[in-house]
């Protein structure tokens, strides 16, 4: 495929919700999530990721597209290092501006200034003209005083303050006010507080979410979206007007550590859980995934219950393999750990063990996942779902959509960033 083809189907893909879910699963989704996770989020022992002077400077400059500025706001709200460089940048910014300006000031004052023999004539005629403009001035003053229309007040004066005070500028010619010319003092609002037609019940927020808008008005409803539930629509606004997700308690259980047999040899390494790991799957038989290790010759694959009753097993699997699907299907709502270990040159297993521990959604939390995605999707109802039942990646991707639609919601990046919070615990 070419590399316009490409472009044009991704395009596609990324406005057309159909058409991503034929392409991309949520396993798919979820190692990609938590491989960029994996880059992007500061490990332990390395430096922490700043924003290069090329891209801090393009957002002084407001110079980023949509989607970098996002990301690079998304950033300095966690940044400090960050944020003093873009404030110490606009500051500078700033200060030079300021020097230009007065450079630029001293300037015109010193080319506009006129020989010193031509001086007192000029200075005399100003004079004489600012004299002339402020005896036309105040017969326009005394004028309107004596003949202008009243107006009820209330028993306030509204004249204070509202009349516009004559500026003479010699530099500047003006024509004289015609003496018939009446200025009118504005006009008093028709419909005093309290009297006149009742004003309509405005929106308090107002989001894009996909083929839909969300409203929520004065009284508190939840408006544009009549097709879900009761239950998702009172999600919505406490999300909404709380600005935070609580995190579901599922996650503390699917806490894994890594254990060792015995002590590591020296060349043993251990192995990266890739997926699942630490959250909720959709899939009962999912595909298990890890990052190679390169002393390994084979692995060696466990799968066991609550119990520690072993529910599957695989057979020594080369050192190029980077994931394996059992061969049965686990029991729904279940929580398993599954483990893997390198398998040395005389087919010993490695005293190191690599874990992951997930659980399996129920089937009915599968029927309402369904109910959700019938008709126009709503990526607001979806990403709640998947961040109350502990999908982590799932409700990330979900909220992501949403920033990316609605790129000047705060509340969204507080929503977005609190689900990603979850991941570093």
């Amino acid at each position: 495929m070419t590399g316009g083809d490409r472009t044009v189907i991704y395009d596609h893909i990324l406005g057309c919700e159909t058409c991503r879910r034929r392409v991309v699963d949520s396993e798919a989704k979820s190692v990609a999530l938590r491989t960029l996770g994996d880059h992007l989020l500061t490990q332990e022992g390395e430096e922490p990721y700043h924003l290069d002077p090329a891209t801090i400077e393009a957002f002084v400059d407001d110079t980023l597209d949509a989607l970098d500025r996002s990301t690079a706001k998304l950033h300095l709200e966690d940044c400090a290092e960050c944020s003093a460089e873009v404030a110490d940048l606009r500051e500078s910014l700033a200060t030079m501006k300021a020097a230009s300006q007065v450079e630029r000031q001293t300037t015109r004052k010193i080319a506009s200034s006129p020989p010193f023999g031509l001086s007192v004539p000029l200075r005399i005629a100003a004079m004489v003209a600012m004299i002339v403009f402020a005896a036309i001035a105040l017969v326009l003053v005394l004028r309107w005083r004596s003949t202008g229309p009243a107006q009820p007040n209330n028993g306030r004066d509204i004249t204070a303050g509202s009349q516009p005070t004559p500026l003479a500028s010699p530099q500047v010619p003006g024509v004289a006010p015609s003496p018939n010319v009446v200025v009118s003092p504005p006009k008093l609002a028709e419909n005093p507080p309290g009297e006149g037609p009742e004003l309509q019940p405005r929106a308090l927020v107002v989001l894009k979410d996909g083929a839909n808008e969300i409203r929520i008005d004065q009284s508190g409803n939840i408006v544009g979206l009549p097709s879900l539930p009761a239950e998702s629509r009172q999600a919505m606004k406490e999300a909404l007007t709380g600005e935070s997700i609580n995190r579901p308690d599922v996650l503390d259980e699917l806490v894994s550590t890594q254990v060792s047999e015995r002590a590591p040899t020296g060349n043993e390494e251990r192995i990266r859980i890739g997926y699942p790991a630490n959250s909720v799957i959709q899939a009962n038989n999912p595909t298990l995934r890890w990052t190679p290790s390169k002393t390994a010759e084979a692995y060696r694959i466990e799968i066991a219950d609550e119990t520690f009753h072993q529910m599957a097993k695989s057979e020594d699997l080369p050192a190029t393999t980077q994931s394996w699907t059992p061969a049965t299907a686990l029991k729904r709502g279940g929580i398993y750990t599954w483990t893997i270990r390198a398998v040395n040159k005389e087919g010993e297993a490695s005293s190191l063990i690599s874990q992951g521990k997930f659980k399996v959604l129920s089937q009915d939390k599968v029927r309402e996942l369904n109910q959700l995605r019938t008709g126009p999707p709503s990526h607001f109802a979806l990403g709640l779902f998947y961040a109350r039942e502990g999908m982590i990646a799932d409700a990330e991707l979900e909220f992501g959509i949403l920033v990316k639609e609605n790129p000047d919601s705060a509340v969204l990046k507080k929503l977005l960033k609190n689900v990603r919070s979850w991941r570093r615990r």
